[in-house]
């Protein structure tokens, strides 16, 4: 880090996360034409972990992959509309929405396996 960055203290960091996460998400894009997708990299895990569970609330989504109730909501509703999870009101307490996914999802699960693969192995 440059001399100037550091004297910034905070504000300097945070223009350098911020700069490192500009980064990432270049990254992300150059993988997914890599592997040929169009998934989101945040969709691989929901879809996986959907898998794995079944059927899970926005709250225990959250809780799994590490990230806010709102950043769930987000995803969620941009998987639904690419039209791979289906929400269902909780019939135990209506405030609640739980995930499931659909048969279009679950067609993509070997793809998604197969691009895991081959993720690894460019590591």
């Amino acid at each position: 880090m440059s001399d100037f960055i550091q004297q910034q203290g905070l504000l300097g960091m945070i223009s350098r996360l911020r700069h490192l996460s500009d980064l990432l998400q270049r990254e992300q894009f150059r993988i997914q034409s890599f592997v040929g997708t169009n998934l989101e990299a945040n969709w691989y895990l929901v879809i996986t972990l959907l898998n794995q569970h079944e059927r899970l609330s926005v709250s225990q989504i959250a809780k799994h992959l590490n990230i806010s109730h709102p950043a769930t909501v987000k995803i969620l509703g941009r998987m639904k509309l690419a039209g791979l999870v289906v929400g269902e009101i909780d019939p135990l307490d209506r405030r609640k929405q739980i995930f499931s996914l659909n048969q279009q999802a679950k067609t993509l699960l070997p793809q998604i396996n197969r691009d895991a693969e081959i993720l690894n192995e460019a590591l």
